[in-house]
């Protein structure tokens, strides 16, 4: 569907050398050095001897950083670290914003969508220097939707969005033939359209030539500049086996990279994991499945079956769209949920322990209770500080006292040495 640092002190070789040097108890004063020591410690103090680093904070256990995020995930903070509603500098909704650090420079890259007065959707790429105002940069692609982003090891992007195939009927208005809209609209709300359109429809059960198809799409960009002017280099659309009508809201998760085999291919060497929904006809609802794509060029995917079977019964709907975190040298998958098919007054957001494979449900804080598209990424905040940033999407009804859309909000946290992503936080 439609985020105070460690105490300076002894690292332990230091300590180690001390105690080589005879240091008495503490307590003791300096009673147990000898009169060597004390030369060499004075010589070595007077001239700048080796510097001492900060020691790093010991990596907390897993059920303490569980904690620690939830606490992050619920925190939404006043201003100036929020931001509802959130429109780019051309007045659209960056609507499901993957934020990632910029590697063009300083500041921020952000992949989001909005969707035109005729039900279009584009997907944009954008910049920011304070996480909140997003300046329009490039349009990646049309009926498209749901993007998100990843940085390269080869100094190039990755973005994986949802792609739309209109139907044989909605082609009539992707042509603008505005005077068959109604008609369209009519049709396709049949839900037997499918075999008045087509007569293997009823045998193969294929409708989509009456509600159209989504599927993944993937494009590589190979520097900043062409990704903040839209000229991809190299482009996957991924074949459907899970489902005949859609498959989409793509999240990216390990990317390995080799030398490629031909300049001309960047990426004929690579291994993408990544994680989508897909439309089970069975039960007529999203679920979860995953992917690999090989080369950007071979993918194969199945049923995310431990994940779908984490929620309890009380989601009697849709099962969409999550983002994948490292959080303290732990995976997690942040995933919204649909309590009641329909109804987007019910949509939820909840926390995956994918080490020990238990599900919170969670609920941020400042009055609205209706969230989707999760997406977040730890990075150094504007002010130099490690932080955990959080989209989400603010639904209507479920919006409380704040404007519905697009949510944006970031919280400071103390890392410890085995956390990723905040390089520079000061």
């Amino acid at each position: 569907m439609v985020a105070a640092f460690g105490r300076l002190k002894l690292g332990p070789f230091v300590e180690a050398e001390l105690r080589g040097r005879d240091v008495g108890r503490v307590g003791c004063g300096y009673r147990g050095f000898t009169r060597v020591g004390v030369v060499a410690l004075l010589l070595a103090l007077v001239l700048g001897g080796p510097s001492v680093a900060p020691a790093a904070a010991q990596q907390p256990t897993e059920a303490v950083a569980a904690g620690q995020l939830v606490g992050l995930l619920n925190s939404v903070p006043a201003a100036p670290e929020v931001s509802y509603g959130t429109l780019d500098n051309t007045g659209q909704q960056v609507a499901t914003i993957k934020i990632i650090p910029s590697s063009c420079g300083s500041g921020y890259i952000g992949v989001y969508h909005y969707e035109d007065p005729d039900g279009e959707f584009y997907v944009r790429v954008g910049t920011s220097s304070d996480l909140l105002h997003w300046t329009y940069a490039a349009t990646l692609a049309t009926n498209a939707s749901q993007p998100t982003i990843a940085a390269l090891s080869n100094g190039g992007f990755l973005v994986a969005s949802e792609k739309y195939i209109p139907s044989v009927l909605g082609l009539f208005t992707e042509l603008g033939n505005s005077s068959l809209t109604s008609e369209v609209s009519q049709v396709e709300s049949n839900p037997t359209v499918g075999d008045l359109l087509n007569p293997l429809a009823a045998a193969t059960g294929v409708e989509n030539l009456a509600y159209g198809t989504t599927h993944l799409e993937f494009h590589f960009y190979p520097n900043c500049s062409d990704l903040l002017s839209g000229i991809a280099t190299e482009t996957f659309d991924a074949p459907m086996s899970l489902s005949d009508l859609a498959e989409g809201t793509p999240s990216l998760g390990s990317i390995s990279l080799g030398a490629p085999s031909t300049v001309l291919a960047p990426m004929s060497n690579s291994t993408i994991q990544v994680g989508f929904h897909y439309y089970d006809t069975t039960i007529d609802r999203d679920r979860n499945a995953t992917g690999v794509l090989t080369d950007f060029s071979n993918w194969t995917e199945q049923t995310n079956t431990p994940l779908n079977s984490a929620f309890p019964a009380t989601v009697h709907g849709n099962i969409g769209g999550r983002d994948y975190l490292n959080f303290e040298g732990y995976p997690f998958t942040i995933i919204e949920a649909e309590n009641t098919e329909g109804d987007f007054g019910t949509w939820r957001v909840y926390l995956y322990d994918d080490t020990t494979d238990t599900l919170t449900p969670l609920a941020p804080s400042g009055g609205s209770e209706s969230f989707g598209n999760p997406k977040v990424t730890v990075l150094t905040d504007p002010a130099g500080q490690c932080a955990l940033v959080v989209s989400l999407f603010v639904f209507n009804p479920g919006n409380g006292p704040n404007p519905a859309g697009p949510l944006i909000y970031y919280n400071p946290f103390s890392p410890s040495g085995t956390q990723q992503g905040c390089a520079g936080a000061s």
